[in-house]
């Protein structure tokens, strides 16, 4: 990669990563481009430059945050253990991202509605993913019904994610879950 590339590419996130805390702190229908220029230290026309408009960088920062969720889930991925603790230990890690994103934030159920508005496709892709991870884990250790046991766990695990428990009470949770459908 070219110097002015990676110039380019440092500069394009800096704007990602100053538009997510603009995005958290206003929510999406109160920000503006205006407001993540001012945050990433640039000119609004520099903006433009890199998004045609304020939901191109909304996108940007959903498959960003999709990224981390990703890079969380398979680095804590332990390749021994039972199935319940392995998938226990990545799936925490993977919700401790979304909690760390979220937490503190009051639009956080906008800005849950808008990420599925706009970029359902990621977000699919992800979860389909995300499923894919799961299952064949419960596939391997030769579980019946892999599928449906994976979409039952996460649908679970996501509506106690939902209720913003701390991250032990949420761990907690997330493990009975678990191991009750693993047990």
């Amino acid at each position: 990669m070219s110097k002015e590339s990676e110039i380019l590419v440092q500069r394009r996130n800096r704007i990602v990563i100053a538009a997510r805390k603009v995005f958290l702190e206003r929510g999406h229908r109160a920000t503006t481009m205006e407001a993540i220029a001012k945050a990433a230290g640039i000119a609004k026309p520099t903006l433009y430059g890199y998004f045609p408009d304020k939901d191109a960088v909304f996108k940007s920062v959903v498959s960003t945050i999709v990224e981390e969720m990703k890079a969380a889930f398979l680095e804590n991925l332990p390749s021994e253990g039972t199935p319940s603790e392995r998938i226990f230990h990545a799936l925490a890690c993977k919700f401790l991202v979304m909690h760390k994103v979220f937490h503190g934030s009051p639009h956080k159920a906008e800005l849950l509605s808008e990420e599925g508005r706009l970029s359902a496709d990621d977000i699919h892709s992800f979860k389909k993913w995300l499923h894919k991870q799961v299952e064949d884990i419960l596939e391997d250790a030769g579980y019946e019904e892999p599928e449906f046991i994976t979409k039952i766990m996460l649908a679970s695990i996501m509506g106690v994610h939902l209720e913003e428990f701390d991250p032990p009470t949420f761990a907690r949770g997330a493990q009975l879950i678990i191991h009750k459908l693993l047990h």
